[in-house]
């Protein structure tokens, strides 16, 4: 072998080990992304799932109607842990998702504690639904009536808008089913 030869030999290795390395860590950076977008999305489905569970097991109390409008939600719920009834409303507050509890005794409803689920949450909005008698379709409208007649809504969709990992909104979505809920009377004139 020639020095010419050893040389351009050197030179060949040098290049395909420069694109090696490159794509090496190309791989490594959108890895690294990836696993950033998988947690937040896991941050933002367990924000979600305690919205649903909590959604599953409303109930109108007397001292607390269901509350449904487009923006927040309020009703109460036996808290699974203390079994003891709970005023819960979630609302955003700037762009966090907030968690409002307050204990419901039968004399008076406690102090009210905060807790943001989501720190970054562009919108957040509600739908109230009931499956028609007739037809099995699930109605959606928001606000849910208030009345006695209907306590609590069959169906509740919850849709946030998140900003992304590249900056571009994700919509998220969820939808939770009470069993006691009602379909609500349609009055006619």
């Amino acid at each position: 072998m020639t020095l010419v030869e050893l040389m351009l030999a050197m030179t060949l290795f040098s290049a395909i080990m420069a694109t090696v390395t490159g794509l090496v860590q190309q791989g490594l950076r959108l890895s690294q992304q990836l696993d950033g977008a998988k947690m937040l999305t896991q941050t933002h489905e367990l924000a979600l799932k305690q919205v649903a569970d909590d959604l599953a097991h409303a109930a109108r109390l007397y001292q607390v109607p269901f509350v449904g409008m487009a923006d927040h939600v309020e009703f109460a719920r036996i808290d699974p842990a203390s079994r003891q009834w709970q005023h819960i409303v979630y609302r955003l507050d700037g762009e966090r998702l907030m968690r409002d509890t307050a204990a419901i005794t039968p004399d008076e409803v406690g102090p009210i504690e905060s807790r943001a689920l989501l720190p970054h949450v562009e919108s957040i909005s509600f739908e109230f639904g009931w499956r028609h008698p007739t037809t099995k379709a699930i109605v959606w409208q928001t606000p849910w009536p208030e009345a006695a007649e209907h306590p609590v809504p069959q169906f509740v969709r919850v849709h946030l808008s998140v900003p992304g990992p590249n900056g571009s909104p994700i919509q998220i979505a969820r939808t939770a089913r009470n069993f006691a809920g009602v379909v609500p009377e349609e009055k006619t004139p």
